[in-house]
């Protein structure tokens, strides 16, 4: 559904860009645009309607760690 006063938080910080238009989403890199992944606005033109549209970039770094990997010691007890 194209974007709305009632919808209006689904366009709010996705992992892809979503066109208000016609609710398409993309990757920038699927579609050349590079560019967008430096943090400002930009005018984009989505590549289904044709319609542009501002996409404003923010970044965030995220640390997420993984100790599943490794073998189980069988009879050890957590203290």
């Amino acid at each position: 559904m194209p974007l709305n006063e009632e919808n209006r938080l689904d366009y709010w910080s996705n992992d892809q860009v979503r066109c208000p238009h016609c609710d398409c989403e993309f990757e920038p890199g699927q579609e050349d645009m590079y560019d967008l992944y430096e943090e400002e606005t930009h005018e984009v033109e989505c590549p289904v309607c044709n319609r542009e549209f501002l996409v404003n970039i923010n970044t965030a770094i995220i640390f997420k760690y993984s100790t599943d990997d490794q073998e189980v010691e069988i009879g050890y007890e957590v203290k």
